[in-house]
């Protein structure tokens, strides 16, 4: 109806056409919905379900992409009522279609044992179909299949086998494993469908080919179709593995038999039978064997050349007649050979050969399809194998009869020849490299390609036969690489083309699991036959070992990539079974080994075939036709693009060949001047050849041509978005330019757009950082989204009414369109280069402000729309997250079920809110509840997807996402009852429907937290864990708090022995609870769960019994209470650091990066119940317990360190909402750390003294830590995060390295100059680490605006500056140590009283000044907060009283450096104490004038005030104090006095007193007119800045 006014040509075809296939496939559907309804037997309703189910998808998968065309095709139609009606039917659709995906998941849980129950009649309807259908045909009655052709006949026959096979090896291996119900069903379902499927194919083929005997064919099925009915019967008896593997075999027997039915497979069946029958009459001579061994390798790349043409039955007779030849050459050279050991090893060779070849035919005759993407790889690797096989023939043939260098070179020509085919074409993948890495490839190949062919001359010229062929192995080695990286490079390119389709790499290599299932039945044979020694027997077995850990390896890289439940657990499966019969096999093998019984033997016999059995049924599964590569789709672009290179690989090929060709005579004859040249011309076109290969693939490196294309239209769009919205402002008319569309489908069209373009970033950013060869095709896609995005947002922004929607519609989207082409810039200097590591970080974050944008517009976009009362934009959007939910998503690196969880249970929690309060709220609400219920639903879609990946459990996974969708399905409808609501406020009916609806949500989100508990018992134990030990971490804080004040009491007399082994045993036990935590990791949830509950159970009993501990030792012990409880609060904090680490390693792999992280949390938490148990022994022992409380605080400090870095890396949410004064609360404390810790260097403190400086320390460091995380967190700049975080690091290792230091003097002499050396050194470390970060966090510490304009903040900036100075100074104070001198005396002993007098009152004066500091800097934040200091009301008088402020700080911080330069003058002899007299008045007065500049605005009755004078009069008293001491020893010095009693020596001294005191008076004057000059020029300075 559409399709005539749509005016884009490629909607409308693509429109039609999806249209015609989903119509196509209704009438199916419809059949089988009503025979459902009719159904009346179980076998009748499981039948017709069934087929329901299966053509529900088959509707599902073709209808989303109808839908997908629909929408994109709306704007384009230049009708609105046109436009309208298929707007409406796109959302009538989307709408069916969750709902139809909903009961079709549902239905899917259904008990699949069933399939086991109804077999028989499944059998029985398949038997008839094929009697009816060979009736029908012999009768020429038989309808033929439309579209089917001959080869597609066979190809889907053959494919058909092949699934057919595969479902029995999985039906059989689910079976034989740990009985799983489930998996038995669905294996068993899913070999009915491949009989099914089994069955269709050969009706088809016999409908379309009239050269095959019909009557056999048929024969052959029904006896596939019967035998595969024994197999469910014996899984539904459970039979014996060994029946089941009997059963098994017969249907391969039946299945060959179908495959030998088609004559396109006789005249290879007759080639086998020639190959296993080579004739050996011929008479050749041994020297042709190498001649034959070429012709052999040259048929078997021509094989691989002809697959699909005519001439392919001619190249497999070639093949046989040149491997006829092969045999007989190597026949007769046997007749001729003497050596008992070569002729061994030669037939050994023979019969590699002659398997391989049949190898080959099997894969030509299984292979349905000549061009198959599987055929291609396989014949790749059985040639090379062969070429191998081939040389070593030849080798051990010939080595008697030619020179080395022939046979080496002779054989890189053969290997050079059967790697040739890969050069034809390049339609498959033959790696996983990416299109840099194959370039690195190819150069580094070229690389070892010239320094072999360099060798090669070099030994030649030597006579070195030995270099010269090993050069020559490692050429054929280079060249086999080159040429399969070149032909992978062409294939990269290929696809690289928009209109190319990639294909797909096997996800299992059959040869490759073939070969090693050889290995291992040869293996088996040979033990089973009883005669090997013990040499043999150990051989082997390591073969055995080894190939059975290759296969498992195999499954395990399957069951990676694989997205399939049923599949990936069939793997596991396998690799399981693998191991644990090897591991019986190994024993069986050591129990022969010592003694060799008939018990042993059979044993021994026993586990072989169990082995044998294990691998087969591995094999059969690797077949299966999912697990085959999928050949590429070359556009003719993409095949011109390839010629260059492919050509340039050829060339390459032939010089080589060429090359070595030259150089077989070159060898024998080094000193040739024309052999020589002819190697010079031939080196010479190897080297073009590789340079024209390197730069084809240079020049045809995907995407800069897509992306420079992209940011011009990028650029242009930007600049039209910015026109548009001018014209709009100057009131243009753009309505009638599109048709007339309505505004509301036009902003429906924006909101899908913008959702599907959202999804589509992660692709684009994986292309730009590792995938380059996918950078074109998403590219154009993002261009045209974001062109149409544009269009559809300028046109519904033309039409709105209110022009800040307008204003906010135009801005969002000139913000999408330029962070898109900022995206492509990055993208284009990135290139899809993995080594581009500069340019990731640009991709990353473009990428991510790409998303943003997107996400902010399409929320933008919902917001105006359910303002406007729509609602199909927000039930589009959950249908999406619907239908998004089915497919699968890739968990990335560091993503784990628990992050998923936790966010899912939050987002479902918001749910239950809305939908709780959206029948309360009034109608203009109500839009708003609509549009957070769909984003939130949105959300936990998103993560369902990542979870549903992560869970083992296939039952689990399905029945989450079940739930998932139902709840989709019920927001829907919540939605679209709130719009009527809204349309209608007063209709009772619509509010009964809406209540009814919100309830439904509610129900519906409570049965995904079910499931998704259910799925993850285990996580949701460890998170519940983890909330307990939480609440136990609060109680012991509570308690230390208690113990601290000294009021933790006791109200029985049982003493602290008596808790010791109670406190033991249990921490024991939570030993072994850890164990088992990090076990219960790597195993299944219930493990898990069991685990972390009883890790709970018991760090509550270990904490119970600590604090009882604690009580016991009574009030009187404080400090060793607050030691022990820390010591167990230490436990609990590491505990909960491995529930933690536990849940995000769960179900992950021993290789993930989270395992690593869960053994260091392990090793942490041992180490802490370690200390525990420490602290307990020595507890009350009285001499060592400050030794073990220092010991527990740099532990604890460790601890929390760790864990400080652990949550700044993983973004972990911040603790604590930080004000600045809680910042300097903290470093207040560190500082009286400090400050304690130095106080001790000289003097012996009591056990107590130190426990207590040990506990406070852990405490400060821990809240230092938490202060300085949420300071960081409000940085602007990563740069200035780090630096916080980097400082407050630093802090809390120099307080470490202080109570280690500390812990050095106790144990030593505590007065050791070497031991006080260290704790002073550590202090100052301290302080200016301290220092540092309060200066980085104050310029960061988030403040309002108003605040951060005032002069005042810079006066409390300077104030709390000058407070970390002063505490410096007081650092550098305490350092100082009295004169020393020997008491003879009572003089000296007064002198040295004296010293300590002056110290200690210098000591006061700067911690007073430093407390002064802190007052004065709280009094100004209270000025701030009151409004006192505000600048817009103070004017310039505001800032010259901040100046003053900040001057009178630097004069106390001056006066106080004064001091203690003063200080340590005096203490060193060089000074007089009238100059530390004159400090300590400089002090006092600077003092006076901050109290004056502070009082100027200060609150006479605030608490500030109060605290600050108090502080001024500390300041005052110890400078008092300090010239009191000071002028006593001035004193004292009169008095002592001593006058000579001679006249001579009287007159002398009192002239010299009088000379002296002219001296001083001369001096006096001096200094006091310096002084009048200093205060005169200060005066001057001062008021010139007030000018």
């Amino acid at each position: 109806m559409c399709c005539d006014v749509i005016t884009h040509k490629s909607y409308s075809e693509n429109l039609v056409y999806e249209s015609t296939r989903t119509a196509g496939l209704l009438p199916s559907l419809i059949t089988s919905i009503r025979e459902s309804q009719n159904a009346l037997t179980s076998g009748q309703k499981f039948k017709a379900q069934s087929r329901l189910i299966r053509d529900s998808h088959k509707v599902l998968e073709n209808s989303v992409r109808l839908f997908e065309s629909a929408r994109t095709a709306v704007p384009a139609v230049n009708d609105a009522h046109q436009a309208s009606s298929l707007d409406q039917a796109a959302n009538r659709l989307a709408t069916s279609l969750a709902e139809l995906r909903t009961a079709v998941n549902d239905a899917q849980q259904l008990n699949f044992s069933q399939q086991l129950i109804h077999s028989e009649e499944l059998i029985k309807e398949l038997d008839e179909h094929l009697v009816n259908s060979h009736r029908k045909a012999v009768s020429r009655e038989l309808t033929p299949v439309p579209t089917a052709t001959s080869f597609s006949a066979s190809s889907k026959l053959m494919a058909a086998t092949s699934n057919v096979g595969s479902g029995v090896a999985q039906l059989i291996t689910a079976a034989t494993s740990p009985y799983d119900e489930r998996y038995i069903g669905t294996s068993a379902v899913e070999l009915a469908q491949g009989l099914r499927d089994f069955v269709d194919s050969v009706v088809e083929i016999v409908t379309v080919r009239s050269d095959i005997q019909i009557d056999k064919l048929i024969v052959s099925a029904r006896s596939v179709v019967h035998e595969s009915g024994r197999v469910f019967d014996r899984v539904r008896e459970r039979s014996a593995p060994t029946v089941l593997t009997d059963t098994a075999l017969n249907v391969s027997t039946s299945l060959k038999q179908v495959i030998s039915c088609l004559p396109d497979t006789k005249h290879i069946e007759k080639a086998i039978i020639d190959i296993q029958s080579a004739s050996t009459s011929a008479n050749i001579r041994p020297m042709e064997v190498r001649q034959a061994a070429n012709q052999f390798i040259e048929s078997t790349s021509q094989l691989v050349a002809t697959i699909g043409s005519l001439e392919s039955k001619e190249a497999v007779d070639i093949f046989v007649r040149a491997y006829c030849n092969l045999h007989c050459s190597v026949i007769a050279q046997l007749r001729r050979q003497a050596d008992v050991n070569v002729k061994t090893a030669i037939v050994d060779r023979l019969e590699q050969a002659q398997r391989g070849s049949i190898g080959v035919l099997e894969t030509l005759r299984l292979t349905g399809s000549p061009s198959d993407a599987t055929l291609s790889q396989q014949f790749t690797l059985k040639s090379q194998e062969l070429a191998t096989i081939v040389n070593q023939i030849v080798e051990l043939s010939t080595a008697d009869g030619e020179e080395p260098w022939q046979r080496e070179c002779d054989a890189a020509l053969r290997r050079i020849q059967a790697v040739y085919h890969v050069t034809q074409h390049a339609n498959v993948p033959l790696n996983e490299n990416g299109y840099f890495a194959s370039l690195q490839s190819v150069s580094d190949d070229s690389k070892r390609l010239g320094e072999a062919m360099t060798g090669m001359a070099r030994h030649a010229k030597a006579n070195d036969t030995n270099g010269f062929c090993m050069s020559v192995r490692n050429s054929a080695d280079a060249l086999c690489h080159l040429a399969e990286s070149a032909s992978h490079s062409a294939y990269l390119v290929g696809i690289s083309d928009p209109s190319s389709t990639p294909g797909r790499a096997a996800l299992i290599d059959p040869s490759e699991v073939a070969r090693s299932v050889e290995s291992i039945n040869s293996s088996c044979v040979r033990i089973e036959s009883g005669q090997l020694n013990r040499d043999e027997l150990i051989n082997n077995i390591s073969s055995i070992a080894k190939q059975s850990s290759s296969l498992a390896q195999i499954c395990r890289n399957a069951s990676e990539k694989t997205q399939n439940p049923n599949v990936k657990k069939h793997l596991v499966s396998c690799a399981m079974e693998l191991a644990s019969k090897t591991a019986n096999l190994v024993n069986a093998i050591k129990v022969l080994d010592s003694q060799r019984t008939q018990e042993a033997e059979l044993r021994c016999r026993e586990s072989c075939a169990e082995l044998r059995h294990v691998s087969q049924q591995l094999l059969h599964f690797a077949d299966k036709p999912d697990f085959a590569a999928i050949q590429g789709s070359i556009s003719s672009e993409g095949r011109s693009a390839q010629t260059p290179i492919l050509q340039s690989s050829r060339e390459m090929l032939d010089a080589s060949a060429q090359m070595i060709q030259t150089a077989k005579s070159w060898a024998s004859a080094p000193q040739d001047e024309a052999t020589w040249q002819r190697m010079a011309v031939n080196s010479k076109q190897v080297s073009d050849s590789i340079m024209r290969l390197v730069g084809a693939i240079h020049e045809a490196a995907p995407g800069q041509l897509e992306l420079e294309n992209a940011i011009s239209r990028l650029s242009a769009l930007s600049g039209q978005v910015e026109k548009n919205a001018m014209d709009v402002y100057a009131n243009s008319n753009l309505q009638h330019q599109h048709g007339g569309n309505a505004e509301r489908q036009l902003l429906q069209q924006v909101q899908h757009i913008t959702s599907q373009l959202e999804d589509k970033v992660d692709e684009l950013r994986s292309a730009a950082v590792e995938h380059g060869e996918h950078l074109p095709k998403i590219v154009r896609l993002h261009c045209q989204m974001v062109e149409d995005l544009a269009d559809a947002a300028c046109c519904a922004a033309g039409m709105t009414v209110d022009s800040n929607q307008q204003t906010e519609i135009f801005d969002k989207c000139k913000t999408v369109v330029e962070a898109e082409l900022a995206m492509m810039v990055v993208c284009r200097e990135s290139g899809g280069n993995p080594n581009a590591l500069h340019a990731h970080n640009n991709v990353n974050e473009a990428a991510s402000l790409l998303k943003h944008a997107i996400g902010d517009m399409r929320q933008t976009i919902a917001k105006v729309s359910s303002e406007q009362g729509a609602v199909q934009g927000l039930v589009d959007t959950i249908s999406s997250s619907i239908a998004n939910t089915d497919v699968a998503l890739s968990a990335h690196n560091g993503a784990s079920f628990a992050d998923s969880q936790t966010r899912m249970t939050a987002y479902l929690e918001e749910m239950r809110r809305t939908a709780i309060d959206m029948p309360a709220l009034g109608a203009n609400d109500l839009g708003a509840a609509s549009l957070n219920l769909s984003e939130k639903y949105r959300l936990v879609a998103g993560d369902t997807r990542q979870a549903v990946g992560m869970l083992p459990d296939a039952d689990n996974a399905q029945r989450l996402k079940v739930a998932v969708q139902k709840l989709g399905t019920s927001c829907i409808d919540a939605v679209t009852v709130a719009g009527g609501r809204r349309a209608h406020p007063d209709d009772e009916r619509i509010h009964r429907q809406l209540t009814a609806q919100s309830r439904t949500v509610v129900e519906r989100a409570e049965q995904v937290l079910a499931a998704l508990h259910s799925a993850s018992r285990g996580t949701q134990a460890c998170i519940n864990a983890a909330n307990t030990v939480s609440g136990i971490i609060g109680d012991l804080d509570t308690t230390i708090m208690f113990a601290t004040s000294g009021s933790l009491n006791s109200s029985h007399d049982q003493k602290f022995p008596a808790h010791r082994d109670a406190i033991l045993k249990t921490a024991k036990a939570l030993v072994e609870d850890t164990k088992a935590l990090v076990a219960g990791a790597a195993s299944n949830q219930e493990q898990l769960a069991v685990a972390a509950q009883n890790a709970v159970r018991t760090i509550v009993n270990l904490s119970d019994a600590v604090k009882n501990g604690a009580v016991s030792l009574t009030s009187e012990n404080s400090e060793a209470q607050v030691l022990i409880i820390h010591a167990v609060r230490d436990v609990a904090a590491a505990l909960t650091s491995l529930i933690q680490a536990t849940k995000n390693a769960s179900g992950l792999s021993l290789q993930h990066q989270a395992m690593g992280h869960l053994k260091e949390a392990a090793k942490v938490m041992v180490t802490n119940v370690a200390c525990l148990l420490k602290t307990v022994k020595s507890v009350e022992d009285k001499h060592h317990q400050g030794t073990r409380a220092v010991e527990a605080a740099v532990e604890a400090i460790n601890f929390e360190i760790r864990q400080y870095d652990i949550d700044a890396s993983e973004g972990a949410p911040v603790p604590v909402e930080v004000r600045s004064e809680h910042l300097q609360q903290a470093a207040d404390s560190v500082a009286q750390i400090t400050q304690r810790v130095v106080s001790s260097a000289d003097t012996v403190q009591s056990q107590e003294d130190v426990i207590a400086v040990a506990n406070i320390s852990r405490t400060a460091v821990r809240s230092l830590l938490a202060i300085v995380r949420s300071i960081a967190s409000e940085a602007d700049t990563a740069e200035i995060r780090y630096s916080v975080l980097d400082t407050g690091r630093d802090v809390a290792n120099n307080v470490k390295t202080l109570l280690v230091s500390l812990h050095t003097q106790m144990v030593r002499n505590p007065g050791h100059d070497e031991s006080r050396r260290l704790l002073l050194e550590a202090s100052r470390g301290v302080a200016n680490s301290l220092s540092k970060l309060v200066g980085v966090c104050t310029d960061i510490a988030p403040q309002s605006n108003e605040e951060m304009e005032s002069a005042a903040v810079q006066a409390e900036s300077e104030l709390l500056g000058a407070a970390s100075s002063i505490e410096a100074a007081s650092l550098r104070l305490a350092e100082l140590r009295p004169r020393q001198q020997t008491i003879q005396n009572e003089e000296a002993k007064e002198e040295i009283e004296f010293d300590e007098n002056i110290l200690s009152a210098a000591k006061s004066i700067t911690s007073a000044c430093q407390t002064l500091m802190r007052a004065a800097s709280n009094a100004q934040r209270e000025l701030a907060q009151q409004g006192r200091a505000d600048h817009n009301r103070g004017g310039v008088p505001d800032y010259q009283w901040s100046e003053g402020l900040i001057s009178a700080a630097r004069v106390v911080v001056a006066a106080v450096h004064q001091l203690c330069e003063a200080a340590n003058a005096l203490m060193q002899g060089q000074a007089s104490e009238e100059k530390l007299i004159s400090a300590a008045k400089q002090v006092a007065s600077s003092t006076a004038h901050l109290l004056v500049a502070c009082n100027v605005k200060a609150d006479m009755d605030s608490q500030a005030k109060r605290r600050l004078q108090a502080a001024g009069q500390a300041v005052k008293n110890a400078a008092e104090k300090l010239v009191q001491s000071a002028r006593q020893v001035i004193s004292r010095d009169d008095r002592n006095i001593v006058i000579s009693d001679r006249l001579v020596s009287g007159i002398a001294q009192v002239m010299d007193a009088q000379e002296e005191v002219l001296r001083k008076e001369k001096e006096l004057g001096e200094a006091r007119h310096k002084l009048a000059h200093l205060n005169k020029a200060r005066y001057e300075r001062e008021e010139g800045a007030e000018i």
